[in-house]
């Protein structure tokens, strides 16, 4: 219901997570940079599956009860 509320904050999460990603790769030439590109990949692989997962609650598409019961993660919710 209040999630416009939340469109406030969207482009400051986006760009803090985006510097803290930045921060685990580290510098171009550094020693763990592979280890940092490996943390820093599966992390917006699971943003990704996140926001796949949850796109037809968003979009408000007609799914199976079931189905829409897995996407709610707390009891509050419903």
């Amino acid at each position: 219901v209040f999630f416009f509320y939340a469109i406030c904050i969207v482009p400051f999460t986006v760009t803090a997570l985006a510097m803290v990603l930045g921060l685990i790769l580290g510098p171009r030439n550094g020693p763990h940079r592979r280890r940092g590109g490996i943390i820093t990949g599966v992390a917006v692989a699971l943003v990704a599956a996140n926001f796949a997962f949850l796109y037809p609650i968003l979009t408000d598409q007609l799914i199976p009860y079931q189905d829409w019961l897995a996407r709610m993660w707390l009891r509050s919710w419903i």
